[in-house]
């Protein structure tokens, strides 16, 4: 049986607006300074990954909102449309 900090450890914890910011960046470079053809093909995929990611976290906010709840402040989730 695995021990508390362990399990601790090994929780996920949601990426900040931030980190998504920076990852985001960073295959953004990647895939313009590239000249491998196969990594240019998986920042694509991650990218296509990280579009779905923010829009997920932008179907959260809208749910929050419907709701009648304060979206999580961690995740600094806002509305995409008005």
């Amino acid at each position: 049986m695995k021990k508390y900090t362990e399990v601790l450890d090994n929780k996920r914890t949601p990426l900040t607006g931030k980190e998504l910011k920076d990852t985001e960046e960073g295959l953004i470079n990647h895939i313009n300074y590239t000249d491998n053809p196969v990594d240019a093909t998986l920042a694509s995929e991650a990218m296509e990954l990280l579009a779905e990611v923010k829009h997920l976290r932008e179907q959260m906010a809208t749910a929050y909102m419907w709701i009648g709840r304060p979206a999580p402040y961690k995740g600094k989730m806002t509305r995409a449309y008005t």
